[in-house]
């Protein structure tokens, strides 16, 4: 995919949210801020510069996880705005999940048949990082 560069506005960013936009795509990491902070301000600059300046494709190399359904509805509502050089959107088939349905999608994945009813949000949680543990350990 031909990336054009794209500049961080930093008018718009604090320090600490440019810092998050510019890590390099290999880095880890966790952003934890309370309500009204620019989460989602720089989650979307951060998808955009991830793109179009790493050069990452977003249906197979990209995955954002979030805890609460209404905060996945306005990541993909937001994402939507997010327009490529040729006028496309960036995002159509961004895998976004609440970490529940990540780990639910991991376990069916893993065994199609598997009854999962018994097991709560933090059970299904808990469940799918035993099973990644199991696997790494298997490796």
């Amino acid at each position: 995919m031909a990336h054009q560069n794209f500049t961080i506005n930093e008018e718009k960013l604090t320090p600490e949210q440019k810092t998050v936009v510019e890590e390099d795509y290999r880095s880890r990491m966790l952003v934890v801020a309370g309500p009204g902070t620019g989460k989602t301000h720089t989650l979307m600059h951060r998808l955009k510069n991830l793109v179009i300046n790493q050069g990452l494709e977003p249906f197979s190399e990209i995955i954002v996880l979030s805890f609460s359904r209404a905060a996945i509805k306005e990541i993909k509502s937001r994402s939507g705005a997010l327009v490529g050089s040729k006028g496309g959107n960036l995002f159509n088939n961004l895998n976004i999940y609440t970490f529940d349905s990540f780990a639910t999608r991991l376990l069916m994945a893993a065994d199609p048949d598997r009854d999962l009813s018994e097991f709560d949000y933090d059970g299904r949680i808990a469940l799918a990082v035993n099973e990644l543990k199991n696997l790494g350990s298997e490796v």
